[in-house]
């Protein structure tokens, strides 16, 4: 019997094969390892890149946050600093910023009224609706607006406060705020009713002495006429019916004179009179004060707004006493043109004053001299423009044109 012949010798043990792939393992391990490694450096290093600029962003969000609200606060001094009200609300009214001097003058803080609609706190009910109004048109036109309004306090006093409205706009060009700004008026407005209250007053006692020392002229001058009358008449009765022409008309210009002083002692009756009526009145009196007569045209007449009438009234009265004093005239004429509107409100009114006096030469008088300020103001205060025309020697013609 023969023996086993050997194995070839290309081929291994077992246990040589298992040790290779064991080696080849070990081999592919470590340089998955190494790979692994690699990347794992590579992603510990673009993750502390990344967060060193996450730091730096958050840093600088730290530095801008600190500047804004650095700037918030130096904003908000500022605000209070102000001798002024100064609201802000969003879009729906809401108020979310109310500075020191709303707190002083109100006397609510702004914890009390934040996040309110500030109209259930300040407005008096008969201004809720139109200031409303003024901010629905401030956000629908985008444009600045000005409003009066009364405020009320927390004890219940009326503040009347001058309003300037602006609205800031979001990225759609949406109203995001509004801002309203406010100045407390009301210590003025008060002055300047006083004050025109003391003005009109002193007019009316003006002219109430005026007019009080007119009728005692020419009561006086009627008197002296009545005494010599029944003597004269006798001897020269054609001297005594001019006399007695004389007298009728100084008694009318005295009765004339007195309806005025009435007027003057109850100023809401220029209001109520017809205006032809109250013209023909001061002339009936300016002729039987000064023996000048007078003739009023009057055209297309009826009534005329309340200023208007009062206006026109006193520019007629004030012209005429212009006459009295500085034009000798021996004839004066007065018009008034009134043009309707359909049936609507007027359209075009004239008022004329003429007198052929000495006349004037416009350019030399100041402005404030003869009453001619005055009358020129009372034509503005109704829109109307005042025209004098005169020349030395020539006559003086005053004309008072209003358009609607």
């Amino acid at each position: 019997m023969s023996a086993a012949p050997p194995p070839p010798p290309s081929l291994k043990q077992p246990d040589d094969l298992t040790a290779a792939k064991q080696a080849l393992a070990e081999r592919e391990l470590r340089r998955y390892q190494a790979q692994l490694e690699q990347k794992i450096q590579e992603q510990t290093a673009e993750l502390a890149r990344v967060n060193e600029q996450l730091q730096s962003h958050i840093d600088a969000g730290r530095w801008i946050e600190q500047k804004l609200i650095a700037e918030r606060d130096f904003i908000a001094a500022i605000l209070d600093t102000v001798d002024a009200l100064i609201i802000v609300l969003d879009r729906e009214g809401r108020t979310i910023r109310f500075n020191r001097t709303c707190e002083e003058t109100t006397g609510y803080t702004f914890d009390e009224v934040r996040d309110q609609p500030f109209w259930n706190l300040f407005l008096i009910s008969a201004e809720v609706e139109p200031v409303r109004a003024v901010l629905a048109e401030l956000r629908a036109d985008r444009i600045s607006n000005r409003h009066e309004a009364y405020w009320l306090t927390r004890d219940g006093r009326k503040r009347l406060i001058a309003w300037s409205n602006t609205a800031l706009l979001d990225d759609n060009g949406e109203v995001d705020y509004i801002i309203c700004t406010g100045i407390d008026i009301t210590e003025r407005r008060l002055a300047e009713t006083q004050t025109q209250r003391l003005a009109a007053l002193e007019e009316r006692q003006r002219l109430a002495r005026e007019l009080h020392d007119a009728v005692t002229q020419t009561l006086f001058s009627a008197s002296l006429i009545a005494e010599v009358l029944p003597e004269m008449w006798e001897r020269d009765p054609a001297r005594s019916r001019r006399l007695l022409q004389d007298l009728k008309q100084l008694s009318r210009g005295a009765l004339a004179e007195m309806r005025t002083l009435l007027l003057e002692l109850r100023p809401a009756a220029l209001r109520e009179a017809k205006l032809g009526d109250l013209i023909r009145q001061l002339a009936e009196a300016f002729t039987g004060r000064e023996g000048v007569p007078v003739t009023v045209e009057l055209d297309r007449q009826g009534a005329f707004p309340g200023d208007m009438q009062v206006s026109l009234y006193r520019i007629t009265q004030e012209a005429l006493n212009n006459i009295a004093k500085h034009a000798g005239a021996s004839r004066v004429t007065i018009q008034l043109q009134r043009t309707p509107g359909g049936s609507g409100p007027l359209k075009r009114v004239e008022l004329k004053i003429s007198d052929d006096g000495c006349g004037f030469d416009p350019a030399s008088v100041p402005l404030d001299h003869l009453g001619l300020g005055i009358m020129r103001e009372r034509a503005e205060a109704i829109g109307a423009t005042l025209d004098i025309i005169s020349r030395p020697s020539r006559g003086t013609q005053i004309k008072v044109k209003w358009k609607g």
